[in-house]
């Protein structure tokens, strides 16, 4: 009832609760209600309050109401999609993006919640966006649908895929090391102090990784397998992660206490090499910190 036309509602909507909202670009929900008689902002001002505070609460970025047609009629933060239309045989702006998706599965299961992924959202500046959506029923008709948008640092992390890349990348750290690169420029281990401690870790690194290329199996491949671990195996983990912090601090210090101790019979090229080798070592022992405070977690 607001106006007759889906372009003058947008065109109207947008004025009042955008371009002339006197809050800036990021801060448009702080209008309660635009001051003109329609209905439409006796509602606004009731209801907004209360979406607002929904969302600062639990941190979404925002919160939409659309009708059958895909109009959405209502949002919290009042971005450019705002009064724009969001049906499929439409020509709302949007309506190819997660937002029209969303809207469109809650329509046709409206009982059921529905998880939209990841992708870049242009009304939000093409800022990574995941929504929820499901359909708002009254004495069960269907009269339209809720939707959230969640924030960018809500995105889940792959960490199965992060544990298996630094584990592949640890076990190439110590290959290094220990027997030189040409690739890298890096010489074998100068000393057999350091050549010790540098087995010493590796050999510790060689019982957890096992351990660990289990742990980051697919549920499912894990079960058909078998090889999913247990309390003793996760125990295991946790004590070798240990070990190896412990491991790479005495290599660490064999390394700095041996270039102090040759330093001054060396000549360029050999403490160049020493701190080649440093540098190395210091990625090694990062990945290694991460390892440790992974299994202890």
């Amino acid at each position: 009832a607001y106006r007759p036309t889906n372009e003058e509602r947008l065109l109207s909507l947008q004025i009042a609760y955008i371009i002339s909202n006197e809050f800036p670009i990021g801060e448009k929900d702080k209008l309660d209600y635009a001051n003109e008689p329609e209905t439409y902002h006796t509602v606004h001002r009731q209801y907004h309050p209360t979406y607002r505070a929904l969302l600062y609460e639990k941190n979404y970025y925002d919160i939409f109401f659309f009708d059958l047609k895909g109009n959405l009629i209502y949002s919290v933060y009042k971005e450019l999609d705002f009064a724009t239309n969001f049906a499929a045989d439409g020509i709302g702006e949007w309506r190819n993006s997660g937002l029209g998706v969303a809207y469109r599965a809650a329509m046709a299961e409206p009982d059921e919640v529905h998880v939209i992924d990841w992708a870049p959202y242009g009304p939000s500046s093409g800022k990574l966006a995941s929504f929820l959506s499901i359909g708002v029923k009254r004495e069960n008709q269907l009269v339209g649908v809720f939707s959230i948008q969640l924030v960018p640092a809500l995105k889940p992390r792959n960490s199965s895929r992060f544990l298996e890349d630094a584990g592949k990348d640890l076990t190439k750290s110590f290959q290094t090391f220990r027997y030189g690169s040409l690739e890298d420029k890096i010489q074998p281990v100068p000393t057999q102090r350091i050549a010790d401690n540098l087995i010493a870790t590796d050999n510790v690194w060689a019982k957890l990784a096992p351990l660990l290329e289990q742990e980051v199996m697919s549920p499912r491949k894990s079960l058909e397998s078998g090889t999913n671990l247990d309390g003793s195996e996760a125990l295991a983990v946790s004590s070798l992660s240990i070990d190896l912090g412990n491991q790479a601090r005495s290599l660490s210090k064999a390394l700095l206490d041996d270039a102090w101790l040759y330093q001054p019979a060396l000549e360029g090229a050999k403490i160049l090499l020493v701190t080649e080798q440093l540098s190395l070592l210091h990625r090694l022992t990062r990945n290694v910190v991460r390892w440790a405070l992974a299994g202890q977690g």
